[in-house]
């Protein structure tokens, strides 16, 4: 008899609660679990963030057939965050968040409401309460503040001076002061190490950082398994706050056909391995080169050994002067403000 009562609904006076045949009521809240995305990311990088598997269930009573259903809502996804910005809008159930250019903990929140459709002709309300999920993306900004070497030679100031290479433990550059020179046997990659500032402060195992330095295209040094330690990167010892180690790279570009080089030495860090953002630069670096490794203490040395091995089969005092600069005289001396 259900055609009858159809038929008397579309005449009776009561016609306009026809719709009360149907009636929604919402049955559970919105359920969202959380946002994924990475926790850090670098400098200006693009972060997909998304919300998977968020459901809004409503009820649907059908009282002509008394059956009820449970059908789900559709959902609106907005997006905000602390810093930042999205790519192509910031509504949907994905979205690209573009990292600011400098070293930030940005907060992403995600509001999720329910369209709460009532088709027409049916009663009731589907609206359910919104719900908000937040996350934290720390943006790492990475920065080299000193830089020294290892295994180089030491050198000295003509003459009588000090030795101005400060050793194996002593950085020859730090941000914000000059630059003492550095001298290599020539083809010899330079092993350095360095300190490096972290904003905003982070101390996580995960994710490991990598280095790498460049003059030029030409990587120089490389260091991987770096660790977030607060304001500072440190090495697997993790005691004084200072990277160790850094190398197995290529010689300084032009160092077989010069004596010396004044290079900027630009470093890069990653978080993945891949990407790769800027961590400054050293200012210009004074590089002297040898053609031999010297046997003695400084490239003075080697100087006096080659003056005191000529002596014996030389007479003339400009020949063996000559034959004794041979390859070494833009090494021996560093000589301040002189030519």
């Amino acid at each position: 008899m259900l055609w009858l009562s159809a038929l008397l609904c579309q005449f009776s006076v009561g016609a306009a609660r026809c719709h009360d045949w149907v009636e929604w009521t919402p049955d559970s809240p919105i359920i969202a679990s959380s946002i994924s995305s990475p926790s850090e990311c670098l400098p200006g990088a693009e972060v997909s963030c998304s919300v998977q598997g968020a459901t809004d269930l409503d009820q649907r009573l059908d009282r002509q057939t008394g059956v009820t259903t449970h059908p789900a809502d559709l959902l609106n996804y907005t997006w905000t965050a602390t810093a930042g910005s999205f790519k192509n809008g910031n509504t949907g159930s994905t979205v690209v968040w573009v990292a600011p250019q400098q070293g930030v903990t940005a907060q992403i929140t995600c509001k999720i409401d329910d369209l709460a459709l009532v088709p027409a002709g049916e009663s009731g309300s589907r609206d359910d309460s919104y719900v908000t999920l937040t996350k934290s993306i720390v943006a790492i900004k990475v920065s080299i503040t000193s830089l020294g070497f290892t295994g180089d030679h030491h050198l000295k100031i003509w003459q009588n001076g000090p030795v101005v290479d400060p050793g194996d433990d002593t950085p020859v550059w730090s941000s914000g002061g000059s630059s003492l020179p550095v001298c290599y046997t020539k083809n010899t990659p330079p092993t350095m190490f360095g300190t490096f500032s972290v904003s905003p402060d982070v101390n996580a195992a995960q994710p490991t950082v990598y280095l790498r330095a460049k003059v030029g295209s030409t990587t120089v040094g490389s260091k991987s398994g770096c660790r977030l330690a607060g304001n500072h990167l440190e090495d697997s010892s993790g005691t004084d706050g200072v990277v160790n180690g850094i190398g197995g790279g290529s010689a300084i570009p032009d160092s077989t056909r010069v004596r010396k080089l004044t290079p900027s030495i630009a470093w890069e860090y990653s978080l993945d391995g891949s990407s790769w953002s800027s961590a400054g630069a050293t200012g210009t670096i004074p590089f002297y080169f040898t053609l031999a490794t010297p046997i003695g203490e400084t490239p003075y040395d080697l100087a006096l050994e080659k003056v005191c091995g000529y002596m014996q089969s030389e007479s003339d005092d400009s020949a063996l002067a000559s034959r004794t600069c041979t390859g070494i005289a833009g090494q021996v001396l560093y000589w301040p403000g002189g030519n």
